[in-house]
């Protein structure tokens, strides 16, 4: 392989990496409120209807977002676009510490919402113009993986920080280092390998209309987001608001215990992002990943939901850790979704996904919320019951996706032949 091949690879992958650490920063203010339930709901004054408005705010931002960021980024250069998107999140992470009621803290959380929005459209964007085509879903799924440490590290590390700093004290440094990210991007993205390389993918000369028309005509993409959105239903539940309540009064379990299942849960979900994308790419079939993993996962809600109540703490980890791992098969439905288009539409096609997997944060926090608060008056203690119905979507949901996938066609994988010549025919 050339010398020239290798350095183009490398530098390939060097960017994916500033693109995941951006995601990982971005994943950590998303799941935030499930570490610091009890203190917003005590700052804020808000029961669990409340509290699921203001997580609910962040999926209306991220959501909205999704179709216009998706237009734009195919239509401008990335690297004026990404780096602008860590200062949003810092922004609406500095209007939280000075909000004190429900009101300001959803507005901030909005904010966040906003800039969090560029980042797997731009990960993605990124991926399909600087990797070949069959690492594709490697570069998805990495980028996933450091989502999954960004949620990791807003667990128990940050819960653990709380007894020696005040929370707000700890989100003041989360500003600083969206500054700093900021940098980093705007340096990374201005590589000429970047610049050149998505000047031929630029989809300035298309009607966006027509664009939009053509990806929303093509059955396997509407299958493809309905499927993403139910798949990523338990991690935004679970993960990002409910889990911690859930498995401490489900399992009677400290609050140690239900964060670290929490954690083990965005462990899997990171491990298995990498792993089930270089598996589909190894079986050369993305559609029998994702049937498997959809089975595998509604047997696994059904028997944390209606199984013994009396698991042992290593039980729920495995639990969760597997159902993490099962839940990273999400990447599979924009790798194959990239598979289908072509990559001047890439970032629209990955923005009405990711549109469609957001509203499930959007629907079902407030829906959650609503039903664990209906026939409480007062002070509410929430119970195994009001739990178990509440969270019924979860198996419910991967039934429905296995369903959806029996319909979705698979996509032969193969190299892209063409993707070395065109490397090595960048200047230095």
């Amino acid at each position: 392989m050339p010398n020239v091949l290798i350095k183009k690879r490398f530098n390939s992958w060097l960017i994916m990496l500033t693109c995941g650490l951006f995601y990982c920063y971005q994943f950590a203010l998303r799941v935030l409120p499930n570490t610091l339930a009890q203190e917003f709901m005590d700052v804020f004054h808000v029961e669990a209807a409340g509290f699921g408005i203001i997580i609910a705010s962040y999926s209306a931002a991220y959501a909205g977002l999704q179709i216009p960021l998706g237009i734009t980024i195919d239509r401008i250069q990335i690297k004026y676009l990404l780096p602008i998107a860590p200062l949003l999140c810092a922004l609406g992470a500095l209007g939280l510490v000075y909000s004190d009621n429900i009101v300001y803290a959803a507005a901030s959380r909005f904010v966040m919402g906003i800039g969090s929005a560029f980042g797997f459209i731009g990960a993605v964007k990124v991926a399909t113009i600087i990797l070949p085509s069959n690492k594709v879903g490697i570069g998805i799924g990495m980028t996933i993986f450091f989502g999954t440490l960004g949620a990791i590290l807003a667990g128990t590390p940050l819960k653990a920080l709380t007894h020696i700093f005040d929370w707000k004290t700890i989100i003041l440094c989360m500003v600083f280092i969206g500054v700093v990210l900021s940098l980093i991007l705007f340096m990374a993205l201005s590589s000429v390998l970047i610049e050149l390389k998505q000047k031929h993918v630029l989809a300035v000369k298309n009607p966006i209309l027509k664009d939009f028309k053509l990806i929303l005509k093509n059955p396997q993409i509407i299958l493809l987001s309905v499927y993403g959105m139910l798949t990523y239903l338990p991690i935004t539940v679970l993960g990002a608001g409910w889990g911690i309540g859930f498995i401490m009064v489900y399992f009677e379990a400290s609050y140690t215990i239900a964060a670290n299942a929490i954690a083990f849960m965005f462990m899997g979900a990171g491990i298995g992002s990498p792993i089930i994308a270089i598996l589909s790419d190894v079986l050369k079939s993305r559609k029998i990943v994702m049937l498997v993993s959809s089975v595998v996962a509604c047997i696994l809600y059904t028997a944390i939901l209606y199984g013994n109540f009396n698991m042992l703490e290593y039980q729920i980890y495995i639990c969760l850790f597997l159902a993490g791992i099962f839940y990273s098969a999400k990447t599979l439905s924009f790798a194959l979704a990239c598979d289908l288009v072509d990559k001047r539409t890439s970032a629209l096609t990955t923005s009405i996904i990711n549109m469609t997997v957001m509203l499930a944060g959007l629907i079902f926090h407030p829906l959650i919320g609503y039903i664990l608060n209906k026939g409480h008056v007062g002070a509410v203690i929430y119970t195994k019951y009001d739990y178990r119905i509440a969270l019924s979507v979860l198996p419910i949901s991967a039934l429905i996706a296995f369903i959806l996938i029996v319909f979705i066609k698979d996509y032969k994988l193969g190299k892209n032949k063409n993707f070395e010549s065109a490397l090595i025919s960048i200047d230095e």
